[in-house]
């Protein structure tokens, strides 16, 4: 096999820092083939020195605090050339890129200092505390508590309040520099669970069994009780501070009162689990209470009367955590048998069923102001979802042990998370390794056209189409119209026409800017085919009433129509000179048409499978057909001979087919899961693409150097070109992944069923953007002078 060039393979290298599990593979790809391709290069001994500063990809697995310093180590050598805005070499790319992909991967910033017993926020920092009393706080100093064992904590409202196995109790104020404000003994001697008011006014401590004590977070004592025999699972005291819930083994819910002075006569007893009491929340208003017990029940109450004001059934195990929207609308509990369920807050009735994995769960949390709802337990995932549609907003490795702690920032889209295992991470939710996520799509997305302005317009399975921007994900404008299902998009070179065909037997005109101009009526039945001429000035479209329509794209008057005999347009085609059409049908037959009368020239092919795709060589003389029946051939377009067949018939059924923009390569991807990859002159096979187990769509990128696929399987892939090597992988789809497309600026609009679209870093200066992002504050005056120098190339347009 030949080496790829440098440069292309510069830019693939550097896209395995965004993999999700592709260490192994950088490392493979550092040690023999970038290392040969670079031992002569000049700056070879600064960028060597910068890897082994960066450690081995088994060092970096190991120990994932390490990457954060690989990062600052290999953007400290970037050469004064690559400044300058020259190509980096491969080898500083791939140091780059094995540093930063640990670093992306882990986001650890705490960890073998025993479990972690609570995350969470204050204002925009983030703080874990861990079982030997290591106080983190990310990207800044780590301090030690008294307790040099921790029981239980709770971060909350710029507090951290503890109990220490020995039964001592430590309030902190969370600030720039973390500071104890207080420390008293419990006389607790087993303590079991901790609360902390939401003024941060009051600390509770409940033994392992029986009793419990408030006191002021000065260490005041406010009040001390003592209950029937049963451990205490669960505290929580109401928004107003002026009341404490407890649940425990006995299965029975007591609201105590804690107002100074107490009010002895305002305490209830709430019966109706049947066991246990495992979880408690109250609604911000204070006026019902949440409980999710070992009976499968979660129970909403009325904290005024003490009655049940809603049950949430449905769960097939014990429930180990709850978790309320702000406005009290939503109410999810997560347990024993792995799913999230959310019901309707008001009445308790089951909405969404969200199914996770083998494991249970055990903490769940809302963000985004209650837009999206995180959940993590046994397997070590983060996985993400829409509150109102149960939309998949993806998944992130968070630990290789149980997660029990999660956190959502009041302010921002993060997350935070702590195992068992000590590690202490945090996960910018609303990126997934993404740059832009765009939400409004309500169904499947299967149209995408990308604009020369680098705006993208995607339409879904409903009719609705978008604008959107890929730097932010933002909508500025939405298409109305189409009844049923968008089926392609087609933009003009000069991006100032958009035109749409959907299953509503439409199609229809818009400027570029979204507004709506024309209706291109014609058809009968799905309009199934799209073709912009390379002049902009005109599109044709087939359809399965077998008929070809030519439209002038300046006032949408219809140009010309082939009536055909019936047969299914399924494939359409313009030639470079914009002279002629080649079309393909669901009889098989590739035909040839005039480009202003559409008259029928010549058929290219005889009958047989239909024709699934169609490709235009650069030179203008080749034309590549792939069908129904597995078949790929390269004819050519003046007499339509064969000049070479790249797949035989009897093959799994051909979904793309393509050349790359320089006309070097050849893509076919098939129902099978795969895509190969052929050299356009020599027709020799270069590397077959694997990793899907089902129907794929593919694309090269705009050098050819990456090719993407999207698969039925809800994944996305970048390979390389050249080799066929994984570099990276996402899952973001519930069903389908359905389309893939590059930008000019080497980032890829990813879209399919059942998740939003979304835009991946798929090129050098995209990935470098993404190193400067994940050191932030992190970066030393080199490193930071780096990312500075880069920051005009790499920063998206407005």
């Amino acid at each position: 096999m030949n080496k790829p060039p440098s440069r292309p393979l510069s830019g693939a290298t550097l896209v395995l820092g965004l993999a999700t599990g592709s260490l192994t593979l950088a490392a493979v790809i550092i040690g023999s083939r970038l290392v040969n391709v670079e031992r002569t290069a000049r700056r070879q001994d600064v960028e060597v020195a910068a890897i082994e500063r960066a450690g081995s990809g088994a060092r970096l697995a190991g120990q994932p605090l390490l990457a954060r310093e690989g990062l600052r180590a290999v953007l400290r050598a970037l050469p004064e050339a690559w400044l300058e805005g020259r190509a980096p070499s491969p080898t500083l790319l791939a140091g780059l890129a094995v540093a930063a992909n640990e670093s992306a991967r882990s986001d650890a910033f705490v960890e073998g200092q025993g479990a972690v017993r609570c995350v969470g926020f204050a204002g925009d920092r983030e703080f874990a505390l861990t079982a030997r009393g290591a106080l983190a706080r990310r990207g800044g100093a780590r301090v030690q508590v008294g307790a040099t064992a921790v029981a239980r904590c709770v971060i909350a409202h710029e507090r951290l309040a503890l109990v220490g196995s020995a039964g001592e109790v430590e309030v902190w104020s969370l600030g720039e520099t973390p500071a104890r404000t207080a420390v008293w003994p419990s006389g607790i001697a087993e303590p079991w669970s901790v609360a902390l008011a939401a003024n941060g006014a009051l600390v509770a401590v409940a033994a392992r069994q029986r009793e419990v004590r408030v006191w002021s977070s000065r260490g005041e004592l406010r009040r001390s009780v003592t209950l029937p025999a049963g451990t205490l699972d669960a505290l929580a005291f109401s928004p107003d501070g002026r009341r404490l819930a407890t649940g425990g083994g006995d299965g029975v819910v007591r609201l105590l009162s804690v107002a100074d002075p107490p009010a002895l006569q305002e305490d209830r007893t709430l019966q109706g689990h049947l066991a246990g009491v495992t979880a408690l929340v109250w609604r911000r208003d204070g006026e019902r209470l949440v409980s999710g017990g070992r009976d499968r029940l979660a129970l909403i109450w009325n904290a005024s009367t003490g009655e049940v004001a809603a049950r949430c059934e449905g769960a097939r195990g014990a429930i180990h955590a709850i978790a309320v929207s702000a406005e009290g609308a939503r109410v999810v509990t997560v347990g024993a048998e792995g799913v999230a369920r959310v019901h309707d807050g008001a009445g308790g009735a089951l909405l969404l069923t969200l199914p996770v994995s083998t494991g249970s769960l055990h903490a769940v949390t809302f963000g985004g102001e209650g837009r999206w709802i995180a959940a993590a337990g046994d397997d070590g995932v983060g996985r993400r979802w829409e509150t109102d549609t149960g939309a998949s907003l993806g998944a992130r490795a968070l630990s290789s042990a149980p997660v029990w702690h999660l956190a959502a920032s009041p302010t921002e889209p993060r997350l935070l998370a702590g195992d068992e295992a000590g590690r202490a991470s945090w996960w910018a939710a609303e990126d997934d390794a993404s740059r832009a996520v765009m939400t409004a799509h309500r169904e499947g997305v299967g149209a995408v056209a990308v604009a020369p302005s680098g705006d993208v317009f995607t339409g879904d399975d409903g009719g609705d189409i978008y604008r959107w921007s890929p730097v932010s994900g933002r909508v500025s404008a939405f298409l109305e119209g189409h009844e049923d299902r968008v089926r392609a998009l087609a933009l003009t070179p000069d991006g100032q026409r958009l035109v749409s065909v959907s299953h509503d037997g439409g199609a229809r005109l818009w400027s570029g800017d979204g507004r709506y101009l024309h209706a291109l009526r014609g058809h009968v039945g799905w309009v199934t085919a799209l073709a912009v001429s390379p002049d902009g000035r005109f599109a044709v479209t087939g359809g399965n009433d077998g008929t070809i329509r030519r439209w002038s794209l300046g006032d949408g008057r219809a140009a010309g129509v082939w009536p055909g005999d019936a047969a299914s347009i399924t494939a359409l085609a313009y030639t470079r000179d914009g002279a002629q059409i080649v079309a393909g049908d669901a009889r098989g037959r590739a035909l040839l048409l005039g480009g202003e009368g559409l008259a029928l020239r010549r058929a290219l092919t005889e009958r047989g499978a239909a024709v699934s795709s169609i490709a235009l060589s650069r030179n203008g003389l080749g034309v590549l057909v792939g069908d129904a029946g597995g078949q790929v051939r390269l004819l050519d377009l003046a007499t339509g001979r064969a000049l070479a067949t790249l797949r035989a018939a009897g093959q799994p059924p051909v979904t793309h087919a393509s050349f790359s923009s320089d006309g070097r390569s050849v893509l076919v991807a098939d129902e099978s899961g795969g895509a190969d990859i052929w050299n356009a002159t020599s027709l020799r096979h270069v590397a077959r693409v694997d990793g899907a187990r089902r129907a794929v769509r593919a694309s090269f990128s705009p050098d050819g150097s990456l090719v993407a696929t999207a698969s039925d399987d809800g994944a996305v892939r970048l390979h390389l070109s050249q080799s066929g090597d994984l570099l990276a992988s996402w899952r973001p789809f519930r069903g389908a992944a359905r389309a893939v497309r590059f930008t000019a600026d080497g980032w890829l609009i990813a879209t399919g069923e059942g998740g939003p679209a979304r835009v991946y870093p798929a090129s050098p200066d995209a990935f470098v953007a993404r190193a400067c992002e994940l050191l932030g504050a992190d970066a030393d005056r080199a490193a930071h002078a780096a990312c500075a120098s880069r920051r005009a190339v790499t920063a998206p347009r407005p």
